[in-house]
């Protein structure tokens, strides 16, 4: 099966989170997801976060050290498993105030500030 370089970065992201072994990067990016876009696709995975069964996968988009695309303002994608246990994505998340350039995506925290 071929993978995507996003599914491939997802995979190598959570190999360096948890310290799996190679065999589970191949596992990992067997299911690969795809951002929106090939072209769209402009720091895809730069911050990743494991939380409360779902991934948070960032795309900052357009700022100083990935300039692709142009136009782009940045987005957090979030997946989940579906009924059948495939993940999927499930949200992607803006902000009302992010601006091109910004770096919005860039770097992930996820948590309930309730619980802290």
């Amino acid at each position: 099966m071929r993978t995507s370089r996003y599914s491939t970065a997802l995979g190598l992201c959570f190999t360096v989170l948890t310290g799996l072994t190679a065999a589970s990067v191949v596992a990992q990016t067997r299911y690969g997801t795809r951002s929106p876009s090939t072209v769209a696709a402009g720091a895809f995975a730069t911050a990743v976060v494991f939380e409360g069964g779902e991934i948070f996968v960032g795309r900052p988009g357009e700022f100083y050290f990935f300039p692709i695309p142009a136009n782009h303002a940045g987005t957090v994608h979030v997946f989940g498993p579906d009924e059948a246990g495939d993940w999927v994505e499930t949200a992607v998340l803006t902000s009302a105030a992010v601006e091109i350039g910004d770096g919005f995506g860039a770097a992930l925290a996820v948590g309930n500030a309730e619980s802290a």
